[in-house]
């Protein structure tokens, strides 16, 4: 079970922090969507600590033609996976992104050229 964190910036972040343990304590994990969409993406995964963090479309629509793009994608899925984290790719929207996104070590893929959701 996971509690997913969409909206942060309003959150209190000091009594995040003792929330946090609350909820490992009773199993369950937390995930941190739309990392990439906003403000302090780095704030925010050391504050809330995610088990797993889904990496917006902003970061892969394109990514097929941009050597930077993937350099910083493959290196936000090291960072991550070194913090413990699954990372999933959100909005594959194209083959060519589902092709180099396969190319990396990320965990879980979501997207409309992967099917609509239910």
């Amino acid at each position: 079970m996971f509690v997913e964190i969409l909206e942060y910036t309003d959150l209190n972040f000091e009594k995040w922090v003792l929330k946090r343990e609350q909820i490992r304590t009773n199993g369950i994990r937390i995930s941190l969507d739309d990392y990439g969409s906003g403000n302090n993406y780095m704030m925010a995964v050391n504050i809330f600590e995610p088990d797993e963090i889904k990496i917006d479309r902003s970061l892969i629509s394109g990514i097929h033609n941009s050597r930077k793009m993937q350099e910083h994608f493959v290196e936000l899925v090291n960072r991550f996976h070194d913090r413990g984290a699954f990372v999933l790719a959100e909005g594959i929207e194209c083959k060519e992104e589902l092709d180099f996104i396969r190319t990396t070590d990320v965990d879980y893929l979501q997207g409309y050229y992967l099917g609509m959701p239910e």
